[in-house]
């Protein structure tokens, strides 16, 4: 869509709408780099350049300096450019904007003129004031006789600008002229230069993409921007020495960090803010090695704070928040510039998560006043959304209710009824109503919510799960949350009605499987591509919501002329009618784009299932079950914690614990002191049974009428109770090890990543069992040209990985950086492991197992797994943050001589096809340790994805002996009765290690039965 351009001296339209451009809906990008090519490029410095290098005493004695008006023309611009590079090196921006407006104003005709301005318009968006660097940039594209190469990138900055105040048809429009200009660009143009010019188009178009909806596109795009951003990085670096003084090189350096900073808001947009916090981290400490100043530290201080509000990690995305505004501030940044709206912006969010309501009002209202002048800046910050949450969270909630029915109403207009925009001021309204105790008021607004956000396959695309659009969302749940607490501490569980039960029992499954489901989202994309069929239809999907947005914003244009306060009536008159039509058309549009989804869902089940999972109720949980099974899902949060089951006879029962996940948090880590303790091999501490006692007296006990009956349970145990083994929780008083009342003594336990993930997967029809019983990798050699090794002999000890304190030295791998993939301790005892499994099952140790240097990532990835009952892997589990730059749970496999990573990781294993009954990862911490369970629930899932039923793996490092003899044991068990369920499997194995018959009276103690959990399908 391309419209008519606007008159250079025209004010850019307002476009931003108050109610829907959010802070926390849709949040911008970093700006593009701020330099222009003349600064990045040391071969178009012009004649008049000031010299390159500059130390700081130099530069503060530049910007020092003056000259009267009555002096030469020439020498107060070359003083002027003399201070530009001044301003650059010290960072300084407020001094760098003074210097630019004075240069462009007495420069006009001069050959560099149109390089000033386009500094000046970059620098004034980030640091000054974003209406203004809108005016200069329609001024400068509309200027004739201006290079190519500059028109080209003026264009990218102009088309970039528009998409990041949603001004959506110019965006276009800016867009169009810049593709042009870039297309225009002459064959003899230098490669320095173009590489520059094809990185600012990348980046307007990675913003294109997001004003589009495109997701993967814009990530393409940017990181196609990033690695040609580090090659000019690298080669102006080899003809300036890297120097960081030096001003072509620091252009160079800017260059490449804005375009990093954009990815890493790409990659939060789609769940993977942990990679994003990675980049973030990583360029950090650049700024920080190379001094490169307030500026830069300023910026890469607020790209983390957005990540770490994508990870929901919020303390430290408040610090980081503040760290940013402080640094920017030093740097002479103004409040209305795009930096500093980005740094209050993450600091409002993260205030607002932690529920320091008082503060964030505080914030979000000083800040507004703060940016009142600058319009495009004020529209792009305004959220009338979050203005009427933070009044009704303040007691003013009238005006919260004025405030939201407003929205509700615009919305409405634009969009209809029905649109997920509406849906979503409908949800913040019966939040408020909520929070004002009019609980009637509110069951409407949020039944209409839940309908799209819980019951439909696209309300994970539509209302999005990642982002900060999740925690906003987050918010009104966790209003419902309270509410049903307040209930429940009147009345008890007879105080919540079926309907309630229900949808707590989906909103406790939605919030509980968020992180998880961000996890999976992250590595999804690499399933994408490895199905044509499946590339096309989403392509489809993806062209038809760009329509329905396209539509919409025609309709939305509609509505803001007709309320502009100088349109004729005349014309009111005809707007209205054209928003009919608008509306009309985009009503069409999406019901082919609901047939689209249909589709998708027919035919490729799995991977809606995977990427847009439904929240079950209690009755679909109910059917998924077989006789002597029931669900129980735990969700601990700030309100309490959410205790309910669900069993197969139709029993059910709800308890809300006034534990916190603060408290539960606790109560784990004091368990698991007693259980982790392979660091006291050979001998271990006494139990303490008071834990696990209280933990299950608190969280499982209330439940027990409706598990009368069963067997089997499926748990569903979010936040820090995901890094714990159920089955080690004790239902009394113990004083002995060998005799307490274990739980898994009482039923046969699986855990499970969320109801939706089981109900998933046991909807998943049967392929037949597989005709080979085994595919297992273990002892990979970790360092290359080691020999292998034997287990023999030698003290019991636990399996650990250890991470040196030197991040640098740390066992990583890394393109860039290289790796110390040898400094991993070996697992030689996983060799024997495997071979016992092998003899248990029937398969041959020397066709079925893949050992030593030949266990790597590649053989995983190339051998035929399908035709296997049982695919195992013996070795090290890696979990996000465990090691630098790892964002992400991975399996480490045999080092190679070659350049690709051997970690095999959750990307890998969503490409993986299998037809396992089992996967068993027999590795150290493979499920437990990691922040809320939340890596080893996308590990699992993304095997379940890939075709097993059930994942064995251990909650943390384990003793060899210990795991040869229980895996051994669980395989013989399942090989003497295939009908039996895999969690009995597991629980008969655990209890011989109890009773002493396995493993002649030495393993009772749960160090050495409890680490091992099944996740998945218990039975089938």
């Amino acid at each position: 869509m391309t419209v008519q351009p606007t008159s250079a001296t025209k004010r850019p339209a307002r476009v931003a709408l108050a109610t829907i451009v959010a802070i926390l809906i849709g949040l911008p990008l970093v700006a593009p780099a701020q330099q222009s090519p003349a600064e990045a490029v040391p071969d178009l410095l012009p004649a008049s350049a000031p010299p390159v290098v500059l130390t700081e005493v130099e530069a503060r004695s530049a910007l020092a300096q003056t000259l009267p008006d009555t002096a030469p023309l020439q020498d107060r611009i070359d003083l002027l450019l003399r201070q530009r590079a001044a301003a650059r090196v010290l960072g300084d921006q407020g001094s760098l904007l003074k210097v630019l407006d004075q240069l462009t104003a007495i420069g006009k005709g001069r050959p560099d003129w149109a390089n000033w301005m386009l500094d000046l318009m970059n620098g004034q968006f980030t640091y000054g004031s974003q209406t203004k660097s809108i005016e200069i940039g329609e001024a400068l594209v509309a200027e004739s006789g201006i290079a190519p190469g500059l028109r080209s990138n003026a264009s990218a900055n102009l088309a970039w600008k528009y998409c990041q105040i949603n001004d959506r048809r110019n965006c276009e429009r800016a867009w169009v002229v810049a593709q042009r200009a870039y297309e225009a660009l002459p064959a003899d143009f230098s490669a320095v230069n173009r590489d520059y010019a094809t990185v600012q188009n990348l980046q307007a178009k990675g913003e294109a993409m997001r004003v589009r909806g495109d997701a993967d596109g814009r990530v393409e795009a940017l990181r196609e921007a990033v690695a040609i951003a580090r090659r000019n990085l690298e080669r102006v670096g080899s003809t300036t020495g890297a120097d960081p003084k030096n001003v072509a090189y620091r252009g160079a350096i800017n260059l490449y960090d804005y375009t990093s900073g954009q990815l890493i808001y790409a990659l939060d947009a789609q769940g993977r803010s942990a990679e994003g916090v990675a980049v973030a981290q990583d360029g950090l400490a650049r700024a920080r090695l190379g001094n490169l100043g307030p500026d830069a530290l300023g910026a890469w201080n607020q790209r983390l704070a957005a990540a770490l509000v994508g990870e929901r990690r919020y303390e430290e995305a408040l610090s980081a928040a503040r760290v940013s505004a402080t640094e920017l501030t030093r740097a002479g940044g103004q409040v209305d510039g795009l930096q500093m709206a980005l740094a209050r912006n993450a600091e409002i969010l993260s205030l607002i998560s932690l529920e320091r309501w008082q503060e964030a009002d505080q914030a979000y209202a000083t800040f507004l006043d703060a940016i009142r002048g600058d319009r495009a800046a004020y529209d792009r910050s305004y959220n009338g959304l979050l203005y009427a949450l933070l009044a009704a969270k303040n007691g003013r909630v009238d005006v919260a209710l004025k405030t939201i029915e407003g929205s509700y109403r615009y919305r409405q207009r634009i969009y209809g009824a029905n649109h997920y925009q509406t849906t979503e001021a409908r949800a913040v309204r019966g939040c408020i109503y909520l929070i004002g105790n009019s609980p009637g008021n509110a069951m409407s607004d949020y039944e209409d919510f839940f309908t799209v956000l819980l019951d439909t396959p696209s309300g994970w695309t539509d209302l999005a799960p990642v982002g900060p659009r999740g925690a906003y969302l987050n918010i009104v749940l966790t209003e419902y949350l309270k509410y049903a607490v307040r209930l429940y501490a009147n009345g008890g569980q007879d105080a919540i009605d079926a309907r309630m039960f229900n949808r707590l029992v989906q909103v406790a499954d939605r919030l509980g499987s968020g992180a998880a489901q961000r996890a999976i989202l992250e590595s999804s994309a690499k399933v994408r591509t490895g199905d044509p069929a499946l590339v096309a239809m989403l392509g489809q999907e993806q062209d038809l919501r760009g329509k329905v947005r396209d539509a919409y914003a025609l309709a939305y244009a509609d509505v803001q002329s007709s309320d502009a306060k100088d349109t004729p009536d005349d014309k009111k008159k005809q707007l209205r009618e054209q928003l009919k039509q608008h509306r009309e058309q985009a009503e069409s549009v999406q019901k082919q784009l609901d047939d689209v989804r249909k589709q998708l869902a027919t035919k490729f089940p799995a991977f809606l299932q995977l990427v847009n999972p439904v929240n079950p109720n209690s009755g679909t949980i109910r059917k998924a079950l077989m006789p002597g099974e029931a669900f129980v899902g735990i969700y601990p949060s700030r309100e309490g914690t959410f205790a309910w089951a669900v069993a197969a006879s139709g029993k059910t029962a709800l308890a809300i614990s006034k534990w916190t996940d603060a408290d539960v948090t606790n109560r784990v880590a004091a368990m698991r002191a007693t259980l982790d303790v392979g660091d006291r091999l050979p001998r271990l501490p006494a139990m303490d049974f008071a834990a696990p006692q209280a933990i299950y007296d608190e969280l499982i006990k209330p439940l027990r009428p409706a598990l009368a009956g069963a067997t089997v349970l499926d748990i569903s145990a979010g936040g820090a109770l995901g890094s714990l083994p159920m089955a080690a929780l004790v239902t009394g008083p113990a004083t002995d090890v060998k005799t307490a009342p274990w739980l898994v003594k009482e039923f046969a336990i699986a855990q499970t990543p969320g109801a939706a993930a089981f109900v998933t997967l046991r909807g998943v029809e049967s392929r037949g069992l597989a005709a080979k019983p085994l595919i297992g990798f273990g002892d990979p050699q970790l360092r290359l040209g080691a020999a292998a090794t034997s287990a023999a002999g030698g003290p019991p000890r636990a399996r650990n990985l250890v991470v040196v304190a030197n991040g640098q030295q740390a066992s990583t791998y890394s393109v860039e950086k290289g790796f110390r993939y040898a400094s991993i301790p070996p697992l030689p005892e996983t060799r024997d492991e495997l071979i016992a499994l092998a003899k248990a099952l029937g398969a041959d140790p020397q066709s079925d197992l893949v050992l030593g240097a030949a266990a790597t990532r590649k053989a995983v990835m190339t051998t035929p797994l399908a035709d296997r009952r049982v695919v195992a892997f013996a070795t090290h589990g890696l979990l996000p943050g465990e090691i630098p730059t790892l964002s992400k749970p991975a399996l480490a496999m045999a080092a190679t001589d070659d350049n690709e990573s051997p970690l095999l990781n959750l990307d890998d294993v969503l490409t993986l096809k299998l037809n396992a009954q089992w996967v068993v990862l027999s590795a150290c911490n493979t499920a437990g340790g990691e922040r809320d369970g939340v890596a080893m629930s996308g590990l699992v899932r993304g095997f379940f994805f890939a075709g097993t039923r059930s994942v064995l793996a251990t909650q943390w490092a384990v003793e060899s002996e210990a795991s040869r003899q229980l895996v051994g044991q669980v395989f013989a068990n399942a090989a003497k009765d295939p009908t039996i369920a895999r969690a009995v499997d597991l629980q008969r194995a655990q209890l011989a290690m109890i009773d002493g018959s396995l493993g002649g009276g030495g393993y009772a103690h749960p160090f050495y039965w409890a680490p091992y959990t099944l996740f998945g399908d218990p039975i089938r």
